[in-house]
């Protein structure tokens, strides 16, 4: 082959492996930006997920925290509830050993016959005067003392002191009345509530 036309097969060979070197290095370079590009996708997917795992746990972490404090709280109420009834039940049986007490002492006779009078006065007179079955010793004396229509034994009363009934109205002055009004007065008085 002449020089000539072998420069030329070379030129043209020269060329093609150019254009082949120059498509390749193209093709390369397309290939490492699509895998650039698609790492960076998933880069970012995975940020993402990860973002919402981490949201969704601590959300999670923070319902439990919620539910721990709620329960915890619930139980230091409970518990404060439950002495709060034992210190209650403490005082008013306390009282309650006092008024038995009082209930046998020289002054009772004196209490009830006031008792048995403000329960008269209360049902403006002839009434029907109840008082405890321990108390019977001391019928005859209230009823020449008091203006009631008759003395009846109750032995729902407890404690001491009477009721009164007339009419289908009734007033109560027993001890037993006494100590449970005590008993709400002292919750609601003694600095031993809940606030919410």
């Amino acid at each position: 082959m002449p020089r000539s036309q072998t420069e030329k097969v070379s030129k043209f060979v020269d060329a093609i492996t150019r254009e082949a070197n120059e498509q390749r290095e193209e093709i390369a370079r397309e290939t490492k930006k699509y895998i650039e590009d698609q790492l960076a996708i998933a880069k970012d997917k995975a940020l993402e997920d990860s973002y919402h795992l981490i949201q969704h746990r601590a959300e999670a972490v923070r319902a439990d925290v919620g539910r721990e404090l709620s329960r915890q709280e619930l139980d230091s109420r409970r518990q404060l509830f439950v002495r709060r009834q034992e210190m209650e039940n403490e005082v008013i049986g306390e009282a309650q050993k006092r008024l038995e007490a009082f209930s046998k002492s020289p002054e009772y006779p004196s209490f009830l016959e006031k008792c048995g009078k403000a329960v008269c006065d209360a049902l403006k007179g002839d009434c029907i005067l109840l008082i405890r079955p321990e108390d019977e010793p001391l019928r005859e004396t209230l009823f020449k003392a008091l203006s009631c229509k008759e003395i009846r034994m109750d032995p729902s009363i407890r404690l001491g002191g009477c009721k009164g009934e007339r009419d289908g109205m009734a007033a109560d002055d027993t001890l037993d009345s006494r100590l449970a009004a005590q008993r709400k007065w002292f919750e609601l008085n003694s600095g031993l509530t809940f606030d919410e």
